[in-house]
């Protein structure tokens, strides 16, 4: 329930810039624990694809408060490049953290090292999730202010 909560909380920012691709939020975080599941299943058998979308959704926190910082101060694009390559480090060194803290005891001690191969899964996610935040002016409501729903 919780990681499902912040991945609404940020495709919920991103409707609120009024982007037309929220639902692909819900399409890559599932299709990154998929792969993630398929990366590990070989090697740990305690893996589980619930699991993963844990560990991936918390992993979206940091970028909700970038989201929020974009959408509301509209900084340049140095600015939010910037910001978006801080949140991508933290995001996935936060995950692959994670994954490494829950599945090192539950790896064989010869397979250890083949956690190493979701740190490739852990960075595409990230930066797939990354893309739909808006950068520019144009790309945030078609360039008119921000506006919350008005009844």
């Amino acid at each position: 329930m919780g990681p499902a909560i912040i991945v609404t909380a940020f495709a919920s920012l991103l409707w609120v810039g009024n982007q037309k691709n929220v639902p692909y939020v819900y399409v890559i975080w599932i299709v990154g624990a998929v792969m993630a599941h398929l990366t590990v299943r070989g090697f740990c058998s305690g893996s589980s694809i619930s699991f993963h979308l844990a560990v991936l959704g918390y992993s979206l926190v940091p970028l909700i408060p970038l989201c929020f910082v974009i959408l509301v101060y509209n900084p340049s694009i140095t600015a939010s490049t910037l910001i978006q390559c801080a949140c991508v480090l933290w995001s996935s060194l936060a995950a692959i953290r994670s994954y490494y803290m829950i599945l090192h005891p539950l790896v064989e001690h010869r397979s250890r090292n083949k956690l190493l191969l979701l740190m490739p899964v852990v960075l595409l996610f990230e930066m797939y999730i990354i893309a739909l935040v808006p950068m520019r002016r144009w790309q945030i409501n078609h360039g008119e202010p921000v506006k919350m729903m008005s009844l």
